[in-house]
């Protein structure tokens, strides 16, 4: 994977296109990620579900009503989501096919296809942030440690502003310091 390194290399990010004919529905899903970003999960999932309502077909919205519903202790509901996002993976583009393949794979403990897809989608666009959260997750979970703080890097270069968590912040930093961890 191409190392990724601050401003030197930081492209010009825009927004990532996702696959809905409902203008409603992009809002609902809009919102819900920006309550995502906050980690309110109850409020990204309940826009969430209001986006897959007004588009049953919305991979995307499907993809992170999985990933909110995990985060809300509802595994059950959280695997549904994610197969019927992968049920719909042939319908949008390659980088939200990458993205709910990805959720799916991860879902079913096949962590390396879930990296192997995230890989690829970071090659597609390399902006995008939560692809690379999600794979700074993955790679610690594979027990990929400097993978992962290259990737945790990577999502400090593209949103400084974003907090993670002070136990996140203090993962990086330990690198800094170079601590064996």
């Amino acid at each position: 994977m191409e190392e990724f390194r601050g401003e030197s290399v930081r492209p010009r990010c825009a927004p990532p296109a996702v696959t809905t004919d409902s203008l409603d529905a992009l809002d609902a899903f809009a919102r819900a990620l920006e309550w995502a970003d906050r980690f309110e999960w109850r409020k990204a999932a309940d826009l969430l579900k209001a986006a897959v309502r007004l588009d049953s077909r919305f991979a995307m919205a499907w993809a992170w009503l999985a990933s909110a519903q995990l985060w809300l202790e509802e595994p059950r509901a959280a695997e549904r989501a994610a197969a019927r996002a992968a049920a719909l993976a042939e319908e949008v583009s390659e980088n939200e096919r990458h993205f709910v393949l990805a959720v799916r794979a991860s879902f079913e403990g096949r962590l390396a296809e879930a990296i192997d897809h995230l890989e690829l989608l970071l090659a597609l666009d390399p902006c995008d942030f939560w692809a690379a959260y999600r794979l700074a997750h993955l790679y610690l979970a594979a027990g990929r440690t400097e993978d992962s703080l290259s990737m945790r890097e990577r999502c400090a270069a593209l949103r400084p502003e974003h907090v993670f968590n002070f136990s996140e912040a203090g993962f990086i930093a330990n690198r800094e310091f170079n601590v064996e961890l």
